[in-house]
């Protein structure tokens, strides 16, 4: 995370309302486009917080992009203001270092509030500074099932190539 970055985060957060989207966006789909999106009509600024690779916990050989390839990435779509890395197992340092007027996830965390425990430690630390926790609603896209859809055509490929 640079150090300028946050500077000018706090500074426009004076003005601004200033929004967090936080993951790790391994593989970029649609639905990602559509959440930055809607997410960036809740406020003025877009800060989009990465995992890096050492808390990414998908499972093995997660994440596949490297931190700096998502990262640079993530800093090419137009709606994105902002990236900074994050070197945390939640977003709760995030939020507290730049106090986000929105903290908003993507349409698969409707309704886990209850039943989450990290997002709720998230949430109660966004709540200490008067922010306010958003889903975007938009049809649900997973990397996770991209990677894994893209294993399984691998695979049947290799098997049929093994009986030719």
């Amino acid at each position: 995370m640079k150090k300028n970055d946050l500077k000018e985060i706090h500074k426009l957060s004076k003005t601004k309302k200033i929004v967090l989207c936080h993951g790790v966006f391994d593989i970029l789909h649609s639905g990602h486009i559509y959440y930055f999106e809607q997410a960036k009509k809740l406020g003025d600024i877009l800060v989009v917080s990465v995992t890096s690779d050492k808390f990414v916990n998908k499972g093995p050989n997660r994440p596949v992009n490297q931190l700096n390839e998502r990262i640079l990435l993530l800093k090419n779509i137009k709606s994105v203001d902002y990236v900074l890395e994050s070197n945390y197992m939640t977003a709760k340092n995030i939020i507290t270092k730049i106090k986000p007027s929105f903290f908003c996830k993507g349409p698969d965390y409707n309704n886990k509030e209850n039943i989450d425990i990290k997002l709720n430690e998230e949430i109660a630390t966004l709540k200490k500074y008067g922010g306010k926790f958003v889903t975007v609603k938009h049809q649900m896209k997973s990397s996770s099932k991209i990677i894994d859809k893209l294993k399984f055509e691998n695979n049947e490929s290799n098997k049929k190539k093994i009986f030719l």
